[in-house]
């Protein structure tokens, strides 16, 4: 306490108060609590830097008084450092334990925020583990973590990512299409057109269509076009047609007219296109 008033009367000393007030927690934990807790007075609704560095501290030895304090913290910058440094601790044990852990925070904030990390953390390892965790969350939390989950399964575990993304439904679901129609397609794209197919005249799956066919649009035009046309919104499917064809007469004019003459489009985008033509002929006569 006495080196603690002695750094509090020279400025810039705050590093060195939180050293001592660190090392204090660890050998008499209750005093040094009550300690910072008494001379510290929050500024602006901002975090608390003593109990920040004693959560460092007790990370590794006392992980209850750990969160206990993690718990205290109002939400700032200090509680996401807190909760950097429980986490980081945490990353040493078993993801089991970490998730019972996780479970018992009782500020939802700072729950949500563990949840998401320890579900990035599973999606790099254990991606149907990850994904089990997933539905246990909150719904912003879920929906970040399928984020993160989805392109990476589907690049690696094509067909176990599009079984997954079969268990789903509603909102989950129609995020996941968007995400896992153009990742399966990067490998086969025929796979991925099977798997959206069967949500065909459904229109909460008309932003998934969209991805795919802007995602198929450069390698594969012809089926890039033919998922504009199962668009079920006529204005974007028209304007994703009018993107899709600005491409495809610069690489492929003959080929792009020859498609419209022979398949269902807009009738703006074969007028478009025919003129677009024209105006490349008359430039090379």
């Amino acid at each position: 306490m006495g080196a603690l008033a002695y750094l509090g009367g020279n400025p810039g000393q705050f590093s060195e108060r939180q050293t001592v007030l660190a090392a204090w927690a660890l050998d008499n934990p209750d005093l040094a609590i009550d300690w910072a807790l008494e001379n510290f007075e929050t500024q602006g609704g901002g975090g608390h830097p003593w109990l920040v560095e004693m959560i460092r501290g007790f990370a590794s030895t006392d992980l209850d008084r750990a969160t206990s304090l993690l718990n205290r913290l109002p939400e700032s910058l200090e509680q996401r450092d807190a909760l950097n440094s429980i986490m980081g601790t945490l990353s040493e044990k078993d993801v089991d334990a970490t998730i019972e852990w996780v479970a018992e925070l009782t500020d939802g904030r700072v729950r949500a925020a563990a949840a998401r990390r320890v579900g990035m953390r599973l999606a790099d390892t254990d991606p149907k583990k990850a994904a089990r965790f997933a539905e246990t969350l909150d719904a912003e939390s879920r929906r970040q973590l399928f984020e993160e989950l989805t392109q990476p399964w589907a690049l690696t575990a094509p067909e176990e990512a599009l079984a997954w993304a079969s268990t789903l439904s509603g909102d989950s679901l129609h995020q996941v299409a968007e995400k896992i129609g153009p990742a399966v397609a990067a490998k086969d794209p025929q796979l991925a057109s099977q798997w959206l197919a069967q949500f065909d005249r459904d229109p909460a799956f008309d932003n998934a269509r969209r991805r795919l066919a802007m995602h198929l649009s450069r390698d594969n035009p012809e089926l890039a076009a033919g998922w504009i046309t199962r668009i079920t919104d006529s204005a974007m499917g028209e304007k994703e047609y009018h993107v899709l064809l600005g491409e495809w007469m610069v690489r492929d004019a003959d080929g792009a007219v020859r498609y419209l003459g022979n398949n269902p489009a807009p009738e703006s985008v074969k007028l478009r296109a025919e003129r677009i033509l024209r105006e490349q002929e008359a430039s090379h006569e």
